[in-house]
């Protein structure tokens, strides 16, 4: 595994007025991972992949690309730069939620 990590969230917030929806949240992403985000509803997972894949913008915080600073301001930057998210919906209403996928560099 390399030592420099392919993707870098580092102290992301996103909010909506007075509602902190994502929380000084930093994540690191190694090529060849996989890696699962898990939380209760509200917890700001879906606001943390849209902000990823360039859907939304965050409040404050960086994200690094290879190392390098980058800011997405629609999702063709971070497709630009190799950001895949997909929506997976599941015949599951209540027990599941609708799990996104995200992958970097691969088609």
């Amino acid at each position: 595994m390399s030592d420099q990590p392919l993707v870098q969230m580092i102290d992301i917030e996103k909010h909506f007025g007075g509602v902190r929806a994502v929380d000084h949240v930093s994540v690191s992403l190694y090529p060849g991972e996989v890696v699962g985000l898990l939380g209760h509803n509200g917890a700001g997972k879906s606001c943390l992949m849209r902000i990823l894949s360039g859907a939304m913008i965050p409040s404050s915080g960086e994200i690094r690309v290879n190392g390098a600073a980058v800011r997405f301001a629609e999702p063709n930057d971070a497709r630009a730069k190799g950001s895949r998210r997909s929506i997976r919906r599941w015949p599951w209403p209540i027990i599941w939620t609708r799990p996104a996928t995200c992958s970097w560099g691969g088609s």
